[in-house]
């Protein structure tokens, strides 16, 4: 182990140094006041020697003295598990410019002679060269990086300090130089690298820069000008109307005005209705008409921003029919008078476009927001007869549908097959027994798809059973397996896996084919694979265990395992731990082994607003809200009998507009642990409650990870 120090130029010198004195195949850096979980480099070492590539990236979480939460901005970049891939072929990697989240060949270093700079945002002079100049990366999905953000009175981190004018002066200089590089290299790729800083690393700049003195003005714009110049309107015309009008105002160094533009942002974007001239659509921003200023017109131009947005609030199916329930609209063409619009859905199969099957579409007085996004939407059911999509699912070669919903609305039609969670209401994926030993599966993905499918699954868990250490897992395979040695393949949430043999009965005639009993004993112990003592040191939440994909091997064949109704639940639980049974966010079937934590019983507006928890044995919990920015709230609760009794705030109108997430804290074995409360699947149903305090409205209900929501506005 060398340790290096190297006083003056900061981060960028003494990793310079380290680099230069190391002597092993891979190079990695690490912050002092940060955390490294410490299978991080195995998995990364691990992940490189299987695919060759250059270098390797990982996932990492905000650490505070509340515990972990995710870089929700990276999501797009490094939510995926890619082996093999390159910024090219998917450009959100270019959000990724730090460098203590990577394992290098050093081979590959040294071919390229990186070195970092000797000031501010010194990774970004080698992380996003690194990825255009390597031939192939890899991106881990799991956390390998703990960030500190420092929360506790202690020196301000980079983070904190980055509204000085000189910090931002700095940042600028290290955009000017990369777009330099792609200048010279990669001039094709230089346009979009440069429209992601606008949004992202310079998203904030406008603000600052509209408080700021005129001296402090000034040095920021020293480098700003000048890039803002050289990028030219190609890289600002893909960017929302109202930030091309923010950066022309500060390009024309009118902070007047763009105060002005930021409080309309803030307080007005969404009630103002554009207007149409010409065939297209302009926006009705502020000094859109100023002769002084002289504006562009195509600066407020937003035909392009004609989109719809879909936000979905429960999938069920009653009496026979899918019910899909949402709201949706055209946001940029503002509230409309009245609410209604026209609406059309189809079910598109995924594989055979041409494959289509009609929705009834009714659309509901919902009570929309009077002011924000919401406020343009208007709520909607749309139904299908389920026999109806099973003679079309079967009639066709397509394993699945997607949702395509199309608006029309002031003589403008467009569609979407895009859509979102309306949070708090609880949209988790559903799944129904049909006749026939089928099912029919609807999901909204990661990715925003609402996909409906009938199938007949070839394998099926029926029952999990805890004892003696083991978890036995039974369940029926279809389709006429032959005899022979089988295996159940588990998938783990954090990239584990495993596998144990399993028992085949003998053959029996089903309703339609041969059917045969699997039986497989997993030990508890391997269903904890991979969550170290480590990972709960440092507070982790909504991934405070591991969820792992079932699926069966016969032979060569590998088959997807399905969950029957009966079987889905919590199975076992001890003081400190449980396992439940059913179908993940995919609709295939799972066992997710995690720590027990408080669990929502009941949620009461009437009683202003009561919440009750019922609370695992050990060490005391005690629960807080966790809002915007990182603030939170300690809730006073009574504990009677294992059950918490608490009120939250915002039930007296005390709580700010925001998102906040209900959590719970203890202190055990010497450390912190912070968990996202549970809420089973009865109290889901009834979520979200609603209630207006302090001329305020208030509800209650999840987020999409299913974490306790309290949505203020």
């Amino acid at each position: 182990l060398r340790v290096v120090l190297a006083l003056g130029g900061g981060a960028g010198r003494a990793r310079n140094a380290g680099a230069a004195l190391a002597q092993g195949e891979f190079l990695t850096f690490a912050d002092g006041d940060d955390v490294v979980p410490p299978v991080a480099y195995e998995r990364m070492l691990a992940t490189l020697d299987e695919t060759g590539s250059d270098f390797v990236t990982g996932n990492f979480r905000r650490l505070t003295s509340r515990g972990t939460r995710p870089a929700a901005y990276m999501s797009d970049a490094l939510g995926t598990r890619r082996l093999r891939t390159h910024i090219r072929d998917h450009h959100g990697l270019v959000r990724d410019r730090t460098v203590w989240n990577k394992l290098f060949r050093r081979t590959f270093w040294d071919k390229h002679g990186f070195a970092f700079a000797q000031r501010r945002y010194e990774d970004q002079y080698v992380s996003l060269p690194a990825y255009f100049l390597a031939d192939a990366v890899d991106v881990l999905s799991e956390p390998v990086y703990y960030w500190r953000i420092r929360d506790d009175g202690g020196p301000p981190s980079k983070s904190k300090s980055r509204e000085q004018a000189s910090v931002i002066s700095q940042r600028v200089e290290a955009i000017v130089a990369t777009s330099g590089f792609l200048a010279e290299h990669y001039p094709g790729e230089r346009r979009w690298y440069e429209q992601s800083v606008l949004t992202q690393d310079l998203g904030y700049v406008p603000e600052v820069l509209a408080e700021a003195a005129d001296t402090e003005r000034e040095v920021v714009l020293g480098p700003l000008i000048p890039f803002l110049d050289q990028a030219g309107p190609d890289v600002l015309h893909d960017l929302p109307a109202i930030r091309k009008l923010v950066w022309a105002l500060i390009h024309r160094r009118a902070f007047t005005e763009l105060a002005e533009v930021l409080r309309f942002e803030r307080e007005e974007l969404t009630v103002r209705a554009p207007t149409r001239a010409g065939g297209s659509w302009y926006a009705d921003y502020p000094f859109r008409d100023d002769r002084r200023l002289a504006l562009p017109r195509e600066l407020f131009r937003i035909d392009d921003e004609m989109l719809v947005a879909s936000r979905i609030s429960s999938l069920r199916v009653d009496g026979g029919r899918l019910e899909i329930r949402g709201r949706v609209g055209i946001p940029a063409l503002g509230p409309k008078p009245g609410w209604r619009h026209r609406l059309d859905a189809q079910l598109v199969g995924e594989a055979d476009p041409a494959a289509r099957v009609a929705l009834r579409v009714k659309q509901t007085r919902s009570s929309p927001p009077s002011t924000g996004f919401d406020a343009a939407l208007t709520g909607f059911t749309a139904s299908l007869d389920v026999a109806a999509f099973e003679t079309s699912a079967e009639q066709s070669p397509l394993g699945s549908f997607e949702l395509h919903l199309a608006v029309t609305s002031r003589g403008v039609r467009r569609t979407t097959s895009r859509h979102a969670v309306l949070e708090p209401h609880p949209v988790t994926a559903l799944h129904a027994d049909l006749e026939g030993g089928k099912q029919l599966h609807v999901e909204l993905t990661p990715a925003g798809a609402l996909v409906v499918r009938v199938e007949r699954p070839s394998a099926v868990l029926v029952a999990v059973e805890v004892e003696h250490g083991e978890a036995e897992l039974r369940g029926v395979l279809h389709g006429g397996a032959k005899a022979g040695d089988g295996a159940l393949l588990l998938s783990g949430s954090s990239g584990q896996s495993t596998r144990v043999p399993v028992e085949l009965g003998l053959p029996a005639a089903g309703p339609s084919e041969e059917t045969r009993s699997f039986t497989a004993r997993v030990p508890l112990g391997a269903l904890q694979a991979g969550w170290d003592d480590a990972f709960a040191s440092i507070n982790a939440r909504r991934q405070a265990g591991v969820t792992w994909t079932l699926a069966l091997r016969v032979g060569k064949t590998r088959r997807p395992v399905a969950v029957a109704p009966d079987a889905v639940g919590r199975v076992w639980q001890d003081a400190t731990h449980e396992l439940l049974a059913g179908p993940n966010r995919r609709g295939l079937g799972s066992v997710e082994h995690r720590w027990r934590r408080p669990e929502l019983t009941a949620a009461d507006p009437a009683a202003g607003l009561a919440v009750a928890l019922s609370l695992p044995p050990g060490p005391p919990w005690s629960l807080l809200l966790e809002g915007p920015d990182g603030v939170a709230v300690d809730l006073d609760a009574t504990v009677e009998s294992g059950v918490a009794t608490a009120t939250l705030p915002g039930s007296a109108g005390s709580l700010p507009a925001g998102r906040w997430r209900l959590m719970s804290r203890r202190t055990a074995e010497g450390r912190i642990v912070t968990a996202a409360v549970t809420v089973p699947a009865a109290v889901l149903s009834g979520l979200p409650v609603s209630w207006s305090a302090g001329g305020r409205c208030h509800d209650l209900g999840v987020d999409r990870h299913g974490v306790p929501l309290l949505v203020v506005d």
